[in-house]
């Protein structure tokens, strides 16, 4: 099991008054030794919310659960006016002003909040803040300076040396365009199927302001690969509402997208569990067995360290992948059944450096 605790704090130098156990241990910060490790996280919530009414400081709510996922709020005058639970934030940018940080600030704490280690996501969160968001009171006895945090960007640099290495010419794996036309893939024709599709199979079309012909492909060996109209539709189906299934992997979505491998992956994958980064999804194995996840915007590639080897942007959105090559589409295809200059099918080679 991991740590699941939950704390308070008051940006404020100034002793906090009428609620009992707020002690300085770092500068700026008030924060709230609870009786014990255990306490209810979500009464000292309301804590958090009785205090911000009764101070003209902001008042933080941190929550980390099982050193899964991370969430934490500011309250002014007993309303939530920012904050971040596992993939989605409220006013986040008004963050860094809240605690006086203005140099840089939402620029890092966009890419803090993309960290994709928890434990190293709350070590870098408590360089930003100036504040040890893990006051355990066990240890308070031991020595009060355990608690002791000032601001600084040591760690956060080194956290942007190492996502440097994962993006650009430095990362290991490359991808390079190899075709793009404009386009649209779909999975039937207007007013078709829509409740089955063919893996890997599709309908080009929409490539000119004259044409309305849907044409059968295929997605392999690198290209689309023209077929008959026999071939596509005797293709094997698959239900949309099992789009998402897979025997190799369970996926379900508990403040963080995770991801448990069943013994039929990959063999260093069978029976781990990953936490995917931030914003990312479980899509696709690559020939060696590596994951690949992604977003609307390119993917990310984990071994089975469970932890990402490489970040890759990409035009359009990731939609398949086989054979080593990733094909990514429009926004409007699959449903747009019309010509749009502004449309493209791309077609992606990834390899290895």
């Amino acid at each position: 099991m991991g740590t699941t605790f939950a704390s308070v704090h008051v940006y404020s130098a100034e002793p906090i008054s009428g609620f009992g156990n707020f002690h300085l241990f770092s500068p700026g910060w008030q924060t709230y030794l609870p009786e014990e490790a255990a306490e209810d996280p979500f009464a000292l919530k309301k804590l958090a919310k009785l205090v911000s009414q009764r101070t003209d400081h902001p008042v933080l709510w941190f929550f980390i659960f099982d050193s899964e996922s991370i969430s934490f709020e500011f309250f002014r005058s007993g309303r939530k006016i920012a904050g971040y639970t596992g993939d989605t934030g409220k006013n986040i940018y008004a963050i860094p002003d809240l605690i006086g940080i203005h140099a840089d600030g939402k620029r890092r704490l966009s890419k803090i909040l993309n960290c994709a280690d928890v434990d190293f996501q709350l070590s870098l969160l408590e360089e930003y803040f100036g504040l040890c968001l893990l006051p355990v009171p066990e240890l308070y006895g031991e020595s009060a300076a355990a608690f002791a945090r000032v601001r600084g960007d040591q760690l956060y640099q080194e956290f942007l040396n190492e996502e440097k290495k994962l993006t650009g010419k430095q990362s290991p794996i490359g991808a390079e365009l190899v075709w793009e036309h404009v386009g649209k893939l779909f999975h039937h024709e207007f007013h078709g199927d829509v409740l089955h599709y063919r893996p890997g199979y599709y309908l080009f079309g929409y490539d000119t302001f004259e044409s309305d012909k849907l044409c059968p492909v295929r997605f392999c060996n690198g290209s689309l690969e023209a077929i008959t109209q026999d071939e596509f539709d005797t293709a094997p189906k698959r239900s949309v509402h099992d789009r998402e299934k897979d025997d190799r992997y369970d996926a379900e979505w508990d403040l963080q997208y995770r991801i448990r491998f069943t013994d039929s992956a990959p063999e260093g994958l069978r029976g781990r569990t990953l936490l995917a980064p931030r914003g990312y999804y479980m899509r696709w194995f690559d020939e060696k067995g590596r994951i690949i996840l992604a977003n609307d915007r390119g993917i990310a590639v984990v071994d089975d360290s469970l932890k990402a080897i490489a970040k890759l942007s990409v035009k359009g959105i990731p939609t398949d992948y086989a054979d080593g090559y990733l094909l990514t589409v429009g926004s409007e295809s699959g449903f747009a059944y019309c010509y749009q200059p502004d449309n493209y099918v791309r077609i992606y080679r990834l390899f290895d450096r």
